[in-house]
């Protein structure tokens, strides 16, 4: 099914311009954003999705998690997109990432596993597929358990590294990867507060090595990377609420990564820093959203060089994107059920970015096209 619709440049309440509030329009030469709707009925609620071609072929595809399984939906090339069998991934999952970890060109997956000691690794064959192995169900010693997970190769040395979230001892758990699909004793990253829903990694400063941000209780931590797994404290960055996600992405298209941040459930808030090319950053507006957000992403949607953040927001039904460059426009989506959280991408080769939405209540995904 698929349902066109547009959403007035001056309508209060579902587009909002400037810093806060409602004000004026960006000005007649600036284009607006719209999109296609594509929902895709899983049967299922579903709280991670993440894209990726799996199978190779071309097209990206989504893997979505829900009912302690993922489900793989196979994409078509024109934003539609075919539900294949699932596979069991271990209790209450959470949180998805995807890389090679064994080194034999195929993806294999991280699974965040809600109220449990473990994450459970899944390993790509053939087809787009995934099995378990015998080490697949992999204790991380976090407390109270894992929320979220993030793969990529922080120390340069040619096998993906694990990070998990580790909340009560206020830090970021980094498990190295071996190369062969396993991985070695945990580093323990203190990030000076509890980083309940996860971290983003990022280049902060220019300097060609990995950067970590976390949200904090009442700030986000800023830390650089030294390049070989190492973080040192380099901000603390305070929103004026409990920020429960973050971002990293250039928003403004001058080559320098700026941040964003998203508060918890009982606030409606986001923020934007800029940053400089010293790793350093000032913030740039705060903006009403709906209620309780749960992720926030950024990527490239209207293809000008400024990525647009992303945001779900689960208790207020609603999905906002905040389009990147010097004067940004705030657009608020509705979304029924509880949007829970978002992968970016093409989906229907067109060459612009599109965004997914995984929904925590409801038996469906909603698919955006853009369509600026």
């Amino acid at each position: 099914m698929t349902m066109r619709f547009r959403y007035s440049a001056l309508r209060c309440g579902l587009l909002v311009v400037a810093t806060m509030g409602c004000a004026e329009s960006r000005g007649a030469q600036s284009e607006q954003l719209s999109f296609d709707r594509v929902e895709v009925v899983i049967g299922v609620p579903t709280t991670s999705i993440l894209a990726s071609d799996l199978d190779d072929d071309g097209r990206l595809d989504l893997l979505v998690a829900g009912a302690e399984r993922v489900f793989a939906l196979r994409g078509r090339g024109d934003g539609q997109f075919d539900v294949a069998p699932s596979f069991a991934a271990g209790e209450h999952p959470t949180d998805l990432a995807v890389a090679d970890l064994d080194g034999d060109g195929l993806k294999d997956l991280a699974v965040a596993n809600h109220e449990t000691n473990y994450v459970t690794l899944l390993f790509g064959v053939p087809g787009g597929r995934f099995e378990p192995r015998a080490h697949s169900r992999f204790a991380v010693d976090v407390s109270p358990h894992p929320h979220a997970v993030h793969l990529q190769d922080v120390d340069a040395d040619g096998h993906v590294d694990l990070f998990v979230d580790d909340r009560r001892r206020e830090s970021i758990r980094l498990f190295r990867g071996i190369g062969d699909g396993t991985f070695s004793e945990a580093t323990v990253i203190a990030v000076g507060g509890d980083p309940y829903r996860g971290m983003a990694l990022a280049d902060l400063n220019n300097d060609g090595r990995l950067d970590l941000v976390t949200p904090n209780p009442d700030h986000v931590s800023v830390l650089l990377g030294d390049g070989s797994g190492g973080f040192v404290q380099h901000a603390v960055l305070r929103p004026g609420f409990y920020p429960f996600s973050v971002t990293a992405a250039d928003l403004n298209g001058d080559g320098f990564a700026d941040l964003a941040a998203a508060s918890g459930e009982r606030v409606g808030s986001l923020v934007i820093w800029l940053g400089s090319a010293d790793g350093s950053f000032r913030a740039a507006g705060r903006y009403d959203i709906a209620m309780g957000p749960t992720t926030i992403t950024a990527e490239d949607l209207t293809g000008d060089g400024g990525a647009e953040v992303i945001v779900a927001s689960y208790v207020g039904g609603e999905v906002a994107v905040l389009t990147g460059g010097d004067s940004p426009t705030l657009y608020r989506l509705e979304v029924e059920g509880s949007p829970y959280h978002v992968a970016t991408g093409d989906f229907d080769g067109d060459g612009r970015m599109d965004f997914a939405i995984a929904n925590d209540a409801a038996e469906r995904i909603t698919v955006f096209l853009s369509r600026h």
